[in-house]
């Protein structure tokens, strides 16, 4: 739990920081949540956040109106919840848009596909292969042969699904309004990689939606951000969203699952040791001052969700578990060095190069990152 505060608390001032002023809502790492968060998220000044299906279909009482209108927590938070028949539309592999046979391969890369002597420097040191980011072919199907990708017909493909996709919602909140006393609204959340990285066409995709939007006048779909609905309509129904998150499962299992369950006795740890080391160094200048600074974005980078993502699909595991050691060791270094009060020498060499290696937050300064642990 100490480390729920600094991470809200850190991602509103990043937020302000970058941005300019406070943000109204927030994203949940994973769309994770559990009902004991509810006091510190409102108390972090978040206004509304977004659960998957479940976290609002299993709300106590049961929302009235599903993930089709936002609720809101006994803190006085917002809720809403993703809307299964968009996502599926736009998420599925299988059955929705990002597998068309004509919109590029992600996985037929050249880095792969041709001879080394082709590849100049875009071979590993040890020999093994690497993405470039030029990729050739086109889906074509599950078979190993594919065909050449063609950009033209690939945009035209992505104008077609936005149309479908749009006059799919148009459909879907018509039917929705015909029960509701107030406007439904349908909240399609995707990660940011989607678009351009997994589906390369995605970015098309998007300009073409909100342009056919545009042009439709705002007649049976009209976009708008969850701020701008709630402005309209204020008041929300009171209930408790259920715990959840969204990933396989639908509960967590994911990141803490038995593949990856034992990385969180090195998280809490670590949590706590960092707590510790704020409440006693706080306030610190020079070497030492960089060092606590330091030793709060190794702990943010060690709580990070992808290392027990990475772990749990086996994409990568080596790389995650390296992450997770390389992230424990330097915040229990920095500690060490905070603790001794010399930072000097190598150690100040090696200081400079971890705080170059992994610079995160690097625009907030010190009392900001160590406010975040106030008690």
């Amino acid at each position: 739990r100490e480390g729920i505060r600094p991470q809200l608390a850190l991602g509103v001032t990043g937020f302000k920081r970058i941005v300019g002023r406070r943000p109204t809502g927030a994203w949940l790492a994973e769309c994770a949540y559990h009902p004991s968060f509810d006091d510190e998220i409102a108390r972090a000044g978040i206004g509304f956040t977004i659960l998957d299906t479940h976290g609002i279909e299993h709300a106590r009482p049961r929302p009235t109106y599903g993930v089709h209108a936002p609720i809101c927590s006994p803190s006085g938070v917002a809720f809403f919840g993703r809307d299964a028949e968009s996502s599926k539309q736009v998420w599925s592999r299988d059955e929705g848009y990002p597998g068309d046979v004509f919109y590029r391969d992600f996985y037929r890369d050249i880095g792969f596909d041709l001879a080394p002597e082709h590849l100049q420097e875009e071979v590993a040191g040890d020999g093994s292969r690497l993405m470039t980011g030029l990729k050739y072919f086109r889906i074509t199907g599950k078979e190993a042969h594919k065909q050449a990708y063609q950009p033209g017909v690939a945009a035209e493909r992505a104008a077609e699904h936005a149309g479908n996709f749009v006059f799919n919602r148009a459909a879907q909140l018509r039917h929705l309004a015909g029960s509701m006393a107030v406007p439904p609204i349908v909240v399609a959340p995707y990660d940011a990689e989607l678009y351009g990285h997994w589906w390369f066409e995605g970015p098309m995709f998007l300009e073409q939606v909100f342009r056919r939007m545009h042009a439709a006048g705002g007649g049976d779909v009209e976009a708008i951000t969850l701020r701008q609905y709630l402005d309209r309509h204020p008041v929300c129904p009171q209930a408790t969203p259920s715990a959840s998150s969204w990933g396989a499962g639908g509960y967590g299992e994911v990141w803490v699952g038995q593949e990856a369950a034992w990385t969180w006795r090195h998280v809490h740890h670590a949590t706590r040791y960092a707590k510790w080391l704020v409440a006693k160094h706080r306030g610190a200048g020079g070497r030492a001052g960089q060092a606590l600074d330091q030793a709060i974005r190794e702990l943010l980078l060690l709580q990070s969700s992808d290392w027990p993502f990475i772990i749990k699909t086996g994409t990568a595991t080596r790389y995650a578990e390296a992450r997770i050691r390389s992230h424990t060791h330097r915040l229990r270094h920095l500690g060490h060095l905070l603790e001794t009060g010399r930072i000097e020498g190598d150690d100040a060499a090696w200081l400079d190069d971890v705080c170059r290696r992994d610079n995160f937050l690097a625009q907030l300064g010190g009392a900001e990152l160590q406010a975040a642990f106030e008690t």
